[in-house]
């Protein structure tokens, strides 16, 4: 899948917190820089945050959403180890759950958990 008219890969940032805003950061530089990954929005629990902005980028939906939003691939920014890990857990029993079938945030669960594990 690719974004609307860039030919870019469409990344989901998860979690909008100070993290969250590094990683958006990051990826807005290398996009200006010539990379085809491209942030296109935040999904977080934090009640108030889903219809903001950080960096101008929208927070779309909860975390439990990931799976209605059309996407190449998350970047899970919790600078936390543990909290990072239980996130990614999460994500994963999402992408198992019965209604989400091999919704987008499945497999880009998958290739990252396969380009994990050429590393």
């Amino acid at each position: 899948m690719r974004s609307r008219g860039s030919g870019g890969k469409r990344i989901v940032i998860v979690c909008a917190g100070g993290q969250g805003a590094v990683v958006a950061d990051i990826l807005q530089r290398a996009r200006e820089a010539g990379s085809d990954a491209e942030p296109i929005g935040f999904v977080d629990d934090t009640p108030g945050l889903v219809g903001t902005a950080i960096l101008g980028i929208d927070v779309l939906a909860p975390v439990a959403s990931l799976g209605d939003i059309a996407h190449d691939a998350v970047i899970v920014a919790l600078g936390d180890n543990q909290a990072r890990r239980k996130m990614t857990e999460r994500l994963a029993r999402l992408r198992r759950a019965p209604d989400h079938g091999d919704s987008s945030a499945s497999v880009a669960l998958r290739r990252a958990q396969a380009s994990a594990k050429d590393r």
